[in-house]
């Protein structure tokens, strides 16, 4: 893939290991460049991320990024297990979890190994993900009753709609239509 105009990726270079070399991005609300390094086995070394603070022009799709405003930088480092951002220790990845600001976050898997919640030390969930059966990441939405949506239960089928996109989800199988 040389770029997704989708998600705002202008252009994508790939080094010699066919990984991405350097990403330019250029939507609507952001203008950036990625640019990472790898070791000669493949494993991520280090991630700089340039962009432009004041960007907030409607760009011309597929255009290239301007180089030159790009003001603020930020270089993530990845040394065994420490996460480094501009030099300085960001988090201590562990196994089952990761310390951070000195204190222990620990992740709860399911059957296949997705983070299905991390906590921290004292049990508290800072973050919960829920998983389709096909293990896409589900997305969690707000559903209200207003005149675009509706949610309602027949037995054990749920039909979710928003605007025009309805879903029925039946005992874990989603039906869209």
């Amino acid at each position: 893939m040389a770029k997704d105009l989708n998600k705002g990726i202008t252009s994508i270079q790939y080094n010699s290991l066919n990984l991405p070399r350097q990403m330019d991005i250029k939507s609507p609300v952001a203008e950036a460049m990625n640019s990472y390094t790898y070791s000669a086995g493949g494993v991520k070394l280090s991630v700089k991320q340039d962009w432009n603070p004041n960007f907030s022009t409607t760009p011309v799709i597929g255009s290239a990024v301007t180089i030159g405003s790009m003001t603020q930088t930020k270089t993530t480092d990845y040394v065994g297990n420490k996460v480094y951002e501009n030099g300085t220790l960001k988090r201590i990845l562990v196994d089952g979890g990761y310390i951070e600001s000195g204190v222990y976050y620990f992740n709860l898997t399911d059957h296949l190994g997705n983070n299905r919640i991390v906590a921290n030390a004292s049990g508290t969930a800072i973050q919960k993900n829920h998983y389709y059966r096909s293990g896409w990441l589900l997305r969690r939405r707000h559903w209200q009753s207003n005149r675009n949506s509706r949610t309602s239960t027949t037995g054990r089928n749920w039909i979710r709609c928003m605007d025009s996109i309805c879903m029925i989800i039946r005992q874990g199988n989603m039906i869209r239509r």
